[in-house]
């Protein structure tokens, strides 16, 4: 089964896209290079470490809770144990393929044929209710900060268009569950032309949460380093710089790069150290990304073969 939309026309452009976003990254960190020391930061207030214990088992079960209540309203059998499994599968295989075919790879992989069809478009309306909890928290956070510290209109402006941008994808989310999508929307996602069956509230609400919590990892990664500004205020920069970096199309080994470039970017304005700024991104990066692959490593192999068979 392909797990791509449409045909062969576009995979050249998907790579270099995803080639080009990683370079981009890099690109704003070198534009740093003789501006900054880069020795390493010493942990200067290390108890704040001890949280990351709680942090990385909450980020990665609210990912696997979130296929789980997403596939529930159609019937599949998803326990607890298997979307944990499934979740460290796709881990796994996002740290060698670009995202969205490490997550198709992961979650359509396993199902019988027959299903594969129906989870797909359960998967595309997941990824848009992600992508609406992405976009309003990256708006709201970039727009309060850039009111709260008075920063240049541009700022607000960027946190605005975020909110727009969420709130519009909010709009057709809902228009597809109570009529026919537009016309628009290419056929091959949803065949049957109506949004599927799954909990926008619930969905919508765990999306919000793991993105707060991850956000809140790197901001206590930052604090155990000596932080910026008060920790509400290197949340809410990292929460503007998830939302940032997952704008930029990429495969999961170049994750921390891109996710550094974006912390450049958004802890910037608050005269942050870019040497503490890049280590806790490369420390966010071996929790929550590389950490749960190695995991899913000790079962992608069996999946591998139920594909086979399939």
């Amino acid at each position: 089964m392909k797990l791509g939309h449409g045909g062969s026309s576009r995979a050249p452009l998907t790579r270099w896209v995803q080639i080009i976003g990683p370079l981009l990254a890099a690109s704003v960190i070198l534009a740093q290079w003789n501006k900054t020391d880069w020795n390493w930061v010493a942990w200067s207030e290390p108890r704040w470490l001890w949280f990351q214990l709680i942090l990385a088992p909450v980020v990665f079960g609210l990912e696997a809770q979130l296929w789980r209540s997403a596939t529930a309203p159609s019937g599949f059998s998803n326990s607890t144990l298997v979307s944990l499994r499934n979740t460290a599968v796709y881990a796994f295989y996002q740290l060698f393929l670009p995202a969205p075919a490490g997550e198709y790879a992961a979650r359509l992989g396993p199902l019988a044929a027959r299903d594969r069809s129906r989870a797909a478009q359960i998967l595309l309306g997941l990824q848009a209710i992600k992508w609406q909890a992405r976009l309003g928290l990256g708006g709201a956070c970039t727009l309060g900060i850039g009111l709260f510290l008075k920063l240049p209109a541009a700022v607000g402006l960027l946190g605005g268009a975020s909110l727009l941008a969420s709130f519009a994808l909010g709009i057709l989310i809902a228009r597809g569950r109570r009529q026919s999508l537009p016309r628009w929307i290419p056929e091959r996602w949803f065949p049957e032309r109506s949004w599927p069956d799954i909990p926008h509230g619930l969905l919508l609400g765990v999306s919000v949460f793991k993105g707060l919590m991850y956000a809140l990892s790197f901001a206590l990664f930052l604090k155990s380093m000596g932080g910026c500004a008060p920790l509400w205020i290197d949340w809410g920069a990292a929460t503007a710089q998830y939302t940032l970096a997952s704008l930029i199309p990429s495969w999961g080994w170049t994750e921390g790069l891109v996710l550094g470039g974006a912390g450049v970017l958004a802890f910037d304005v608050l005269g942050c150290s870019v040497t503490a700024v890049l280590q806790a991104s490369v420390l966010c990066w071996l929790l929550h990304t590389a950490l749960p692959g190695v995991l899913g490593s000790v079962w992608a192999g069996r999946e591998m073969r139920l594909m086979g068979r399939t």
